[in-house]
């Protein structure tokens, strides 16, 4: 029993953990024969005699997926009496955009995106899934859609779009003067400066220590 199934994401999460169980051992059998740094198809996979587990994907193997494609790691595993079970990675695909020194507009698609707008102002849309966007440099515009997205606006003045509460904003000090555009309620983060909420119904807006422009 326990953790038998865990997931990777091609160039955003590349480790999984787990813990495996033994019931109904014999004497001194309650253990596991222990892995270490066993090879898969798209990473590597460790166990110690207690059941804790850790995969590690190498994401060079990871490049091999293609546009919406999942795949599986599969590794067994064997306690002290002989019973065996498996381990099931799944390995998920990003679709991933990157855009030009110049200003670009964006897209992503209804799975998952990671997309990169480099220099220049930006404008990118994740549309569906959870998205990582990443502006770079410049004034740039940052939307992932629905899903839980992290937005990355780096320097110069940003703005970001979100729908969900879990959607992560990265900004540093000295990156420019930023706007958070929120269809639900939202608490800035530090170095955010600006909330405009952009919703029909009741929700909230909370800044924080910056001299902050609240709309609503």
């Amino acid at each position: 029993g326990g953790d038998t199934t865990g997931s990777v994401t091609e160039d955003e999460i590349l480790t999984a953990t787990g813990n495996l169980t033994i019931s109904d051992a014999d004497t001194g059998e309650a253990n596991f024969n222990t892995q270490s740094n066993t090879v898969g198809t798209y990473g590597s996979f460790s166990i110690d005699s207690a059941g804790e587990w850790s995969y590690s994907a190498d994401n060079s193997n990871l490049q091999s997926l293609g546009a919406e494609d999942t795949a599986t790691d599969i590794f067994t595993v064997t306690s002290a009496d002989g019973t065996t079970q498996s381990v099931t990675i799944t390995v998920n695909w990003v679709n991933e955009i990157i855009g030009t020194p110049d200003s670009d507009t964006l897209t992503g698609t209804n799975g998952r995106d990671h997309i990169q707008g480099l220099d220049g102002d930006d404008i990118l849309k994740g549309l569906g899934d959870n998205d990582t966007l990443d502006g770079g440099n410049g004034n740039d515009n940052l939307d992932g859609g629905i899903g839980i997205d992290t937005l990355t606006g780096g320097e110069g003045n940003d703005t970001y779009t979100v729908d969900n509460p879990l959607d992560i904003i990265i900004e540093h000090t000295d990156e420019g003067i930023d706007l958070v555009r929120s269809s639900v309620s939202w608490i800035l983060d530090d170095h955010l400066e600006n909330l405009t909420l952009i919703s029909i119904a009741d929700i909230d807006g909370t800044g924080n220590a910056l001299n902050n422009l609240m709309r609503g």
